[in-house]
């Protein structure tokens, strides 16, 4: 409930080029771009493609909750009520690992984008979204993961 009603906020905010957990895209669409984009450049005469593809490793469990709130305040202007509930979800979180009779001490989780949480994908897609509107090159995101794609006839060393 809470990422449906999250997700009218943000959805017109985020850059076209967020494939990652929206509606009417998915890793197909992604993948539709990336074929097309590399289609037209080998057919372009004496032209040259190529990609970089980057994983954001562990990415979620970096997203500072501060910066996360204050953008969705003042970029997506997300209700105050809904801000105040996602901050009280960002804080005082607790876990501990159980194990046969073991269980391990209680320790705090501090990332406001915990991995397996429906709403990390959106709240991470949120966060990187500045960074992926002023990249100077053509890309394509699916949440944490990147694709820089270039093409150009010619290439200098």
């Amino acid at each position: 409930m809470i990422a449906h009603k999250l997700s009218f906020y943000v959805e017109t905010k985020l850059t076209n080029k967020q494939h990652g957990f929206r509606r009417h895209r998915s890793c197909m669409t992604a993948v539709a771009v990336l074929s097309d984009k590399i289609t037209r450049a080998i057919y372009r005469k004496n032209n040259l493609c190529g990609a970089v593809f980057v994983d954001l490793r562990r990415a979620f469990d970096y997203v500072n909750s501060f910066m996360l709130l204050d953008t969705l305040h003042s970029d997506s202007n997300v209700d105050s009520n809904l801000l105040r509930l996602l901050n009280s979800y960002f804080t005082n979180r607790h876990y501990s690992i159980k194990l046969g009779d073991y269980t391990d001490p209680a320790c705090n989780f501090n990332s406001a984008c915990p991995q397996g949480s429906v709403l990390a994908p959106l709240l991470f897609s949120v966060f990187i979204n500045d960074l992926s509107a002023k990249l100077p090159f053509d890309h394509i995101v699916f949440t944490d993961d990147l694709i820089f794609f270039t093409d150009t006839t010619n290439i200098s060393l």
